[in-house]
């Protein structure tokens, strides 16, 4: 499924409060967080993601 910023796209990024390098991966979790979807990566930054539910598909 394709997700697109919904209305509250830049109050979410703002509560995330991300910078710099990270942006990117702030877009794909408030696309996350907008639209009530679970984030699959390996990527451990995500874990400081406030709201952000998101699982590591390579974990046991």
């Amino acid at each position: 499924m394709l997700l697109h910023p919904t209305p509250e796209h830049w109050d979410v990024l703002e509560k995330i409060g991300w910078t710099g390098a990270d942006v990117s991966d702030a877009h794909l979790a408030a696309l996350a967080i907008e639209h009530h979807a679970e984030l699959h990566t390996n990527d451990l930054d995500f874990s400081r993601c406030p709201g952000l539910h998101w699982r590591n598909p390579l974990a046991q």
